[in-house]
């Protein structure tokens, strides 16, 4: 009897875990259900996606509006690479009503208008929507949402390269400002559960109805030449950038090396030709700064080491010590000027009667001129150098 109840308590046991496995699958299968054929879209890289309202929609339908949540645990903003980072977690309520959560990252960039430096408000509150709503996508598949086209089973004929892209549009009438990347193509399993919800699409066999010459290598035409199959995607991978993009990397760098790799960085980040355009300009209005910067800087160190002394006509005279210079300048007048921070001292002296305006500048020149107590008609002997066309004083002392 013992026995019995034993084997009965184990087979009860078992159907246990048999349905409640039945039960994650159907959940599974509820969160990777089909959806209509507008919510698919292509991105700008040619992949499949599942637009926001659509992924919202799933999960109200499967865990109702109250039993899942979005939250934002970071968010940052990037103004050098005019982007968003939004690291957002889902949750849903378990069996206990406990909350379950996961966590992902959304990304988006900003647009900017053309002919503007930097993107308006609008653009950075829009970023952050989208940022958003790529995180929730993103979150949402890791519950099993749209699973299908995360793992390429929705593949896509681009609206660049793939000659079967306009014979589709026409075939199922279809308008391109609608599907202006590509049009999603869904796996002929679909057709069922379509059928059911009296859905319409395109499924793969419709591409094999699409005549050879308009198709990319002919519908069910095959190549048996793997060099022939190496060409082809080469040149799908290749994207010829604008010639304008490569000008400015040529003008900032010096040589296109490392272009392409560049290139492809910024696609990756969702980054537009505007803005590649404007990462370049302003990388080239940087080492122009840069250039001038180091010239002037070099032309200082240059007049840094010229000892040259004061004249009437402005002429230099080497490096002549003011031990051995029998010039006598008088002073005609001085005036204290600058503020707290950049004092200096504006001085007139007269060699023979012409006036020349000698500027010391800094605290220690001031203290050393302070020292000697000039006045007006007080009789030195100075020593210079030039330095952006004025006179700055190096040496001062009075003739005996």
């Amino acid at each position: 009897m013992l026995t019995s109840t034993f084997y009965f308590i184990e087979a009860f046991k078992i159907d246990v875990q048999e349905e409640k496995q039945m039960t994650q699958v159907s959940l599974f299968d509820q969160l990777n259900a089909p959806f209509p054929f507008d919510a698919y879209a292509a991105n700008y890289q040619g992949y499949a996606s599942v637009n926001p309202q659509s992924t919202s929609d799933r999960l109200n339908e499967v865990f109702t509006p109250m039993g899942w949540r979005l939250e934002t645990i970071e968010n940052q903003v990037d103004m050098k690479l005019f982007s968003v980072s939004i690291l957002a977690m889902i949750s849903i309520r378990d069996e206990k009503g406990e909350w379950i959560g996961k966590t992902q990252f959304g990304d988006a960039t900003m647009v900017i208008e053309k002919d503007a430096k930097t993107p308006t408000s609008q653009a950075v509150m829009d970023a952050k929507k989208k940022a958003m709503s790529d995180a929730l996508k993103k979150c949402a598949s890791l519950l099993g949402v749209a699973s299908d086209v995360y793992q390429g089973r929705i593949r896509v004929v681009k609206a660049k390269g793939d000659n079967r892209y306009f014979p589709l549009l026409q075939k199922f009438n279809l308008h391109s400002a609608r599907f202006p990347n590509g049009v999603c193509i869904l796996p002929d399993d679909y057709k069922v559960y379509y059928e059911e919800k009296g859905w319409s699409g395109v499924f793969e066999s419709d591409l094999a109805s699409l005549k050879d010459n308009e198709g990319k290598g002919g519908g069910n035409k095959t190549t048996s030449n793997p060099e022939s199959l190496s060409k082809t995607a080469e040149k799908e991978k290749v994207i010829d950038p604008n010639a304008a993009l490569k000008e400015k990397y040529k003008k900032g760098q010096g040589n296109l090396d490392g272009f392409d790799e560049w290139f492809k960085k910024m696609q990756e980040k969702g980054m537009p030709f505007s803005q590649m355009d404007y990462v370049l300009q302003d990388a080239i209005n940087k080492k122009t700064e840069k250039a001038k910067q180091d010239a002037a800087s070099q032309k200082a160190k240059t007049d840094e080491k010229k000892t040259v002394t004061a004249s009437p006509s402005g002429e230099t005279d080497g490096n002549k010590s003011p031990n051995t210079d029998n010039a006598v300048f008088e002073l005609s007048d001085l005036e204290a000027l600058g503020d707290v921070e950049s004092p200096y001292l504006k001085m007139v002296f007269k060699h023979k009667g012409i006036p020349t305006e000698v500027f010391a500048c800094g605290s220690e020149m001031i203290e050393e001129v302070e020292k000697l107590n000039l006045t007006e008609g007080s009789r030195c002997h100075i020593l210079t150098r030039e330095a952006k066309g004025k006179n700055v004083l190096r040496q001062i002392r009075k003739a005996s």
